[in-house]
């Protein structure tokens, strides 16, 4: 974990940070800020603000929660704002686009990072809408599928997460250029690759969305903070793996998926991802053995702690689920 302290001491330790990588200026810089303001911040010459500052160390993999240590009444008000935002969303509140459109007010035009906040959550918010776990599980698990309307607004919102990572990545993934990926960057492409699992046509594009998904877990399950920074994408990564080994009755994968996620969300405060690991993980665990007695009683267990984390977030829908798997 990094403790930020004054900014110049925040630039010598990017600067560290970016050559232990062997990372160029441009390398690190691309699709976030120019290589002289990165110059600049290194040098302890220019205060990066939260965002490009969370951003910059993100791509090296580094951790930054107790970043707004020195953040301005003004970036500090801001940051207060967006996790108000994430969290209207996660609870799928129809006031987000309201407190959305409200911050995009507070946006300058050229601010590259606040306008990807903007168009991804928004993104996101149709996501949770639309119930993109349950079309997820209803992929491999038989529950909700996905009908003509769901999947137009699907390509609908894929188009617009596409807008999203585009404006930072605009020149091709990081791996091309070395660097990371930001929790965003990370996160939108995890969305992206669900949403194509959801709408391929075939089982060979279907097969590839799932190696990219598996892949994406296990990035973010190395990453250190992974439940409190990218539990949104941890969770869709683990349902979208866990479905599809529960589809090709492979029923020890999907738990093992599950039960590491489980893992890595506790102490986070992302109940609805919880509750969708934790109906995952019975699903599997009731097909494991089902004349284990001791397995079906767990499995009970966490159907009815998934049926709880629905109810807490007003979610009737997935409570309909639970009470129809049950």
């Amino acid at each position: 974990m990094i403790v930020i302290g004054p900014t110049d001491s925040f630039g010598s330790l990017l600067r560290v940070g970016r050559l232990s990588q062997n990372l160029t200026l441009a390398g690190l810089s691309e699709g976030l800020c120019s290589t002289a303001t990165l110059s600049r911040i290194e040098a302890g010459e220019r205060d990066p603000g939260y965002l490009l500052a969370a951003s910059l160390t993100e791509r090296l993999g580094m951790s930054v929660k107790h970043l707004e240590m020195v953040l301005t009444d003004e970036e500090f008000d801001r940051l207060e704002k967006r996790r108000a935002i994430d969290a209207l969303v996660a609870r799928g509140d129809g006031s987000a686009e309201t407190k959305l459109g409200e911050y995009e007010s507070l946006v300058e035009e050229g601010d590259v990072l606040e306008r990807q906040f903007i168009c991804h959550r928004r993104a996101l918010a149709r996501l949770v809408k639309l119930g993109i776990e349950r079309l997820l599980l209803g992929s491999g698990m038989g529950g909700e599928d996905a009908d003509t309307s769901s999947k137009q607004e699907l390509e609908e919102i894929r188009k617009l997460l596409g807008e999203a990572l585009g404006l930072t990545l605009g020149g091709g993934m990081p791996s091309a250029r070395g660097s990371g990926m930001t929790v965003t960057e990370r996160s939108i492409a995890v969305e992206m690759s669900c949403a194509d699992q959801i709408l391929g046509c075939d089982e060979r594009e279907k097969t590839g969305c799932f190696l990219r998904l598996r892949e994406a877990f296990a990035g973010i399950e190395a990453m250190k903070d992974a439940g409190d920074l990218l539990s949104g994408p941890l969770s869709l990564a683990a349902l979208a793996c866990a479905s599809w080994y529960y589809k090709r009755e492979e029923f020890p994968q999907a738990l093992s998926i599950c039960g590491k996620a489980f893992d890595l969300l506790d102490g986070s405060g992302d109940a609805r991802g919880k509750g969708f690991v934790c109906f995952a993980r019975a699903k599997a665990l009731s097909r494991l053995d089902p004349a284990d007695e001791a397995a079906a009683c767990l499995a009970r267990e966490l159907f009815k702690l998934a049926y709880h984390l629905f109810g807490h977030l007003g979610d009737a829908n997935s409570q309909m689920m639970v009470e129809d798997a049950i």
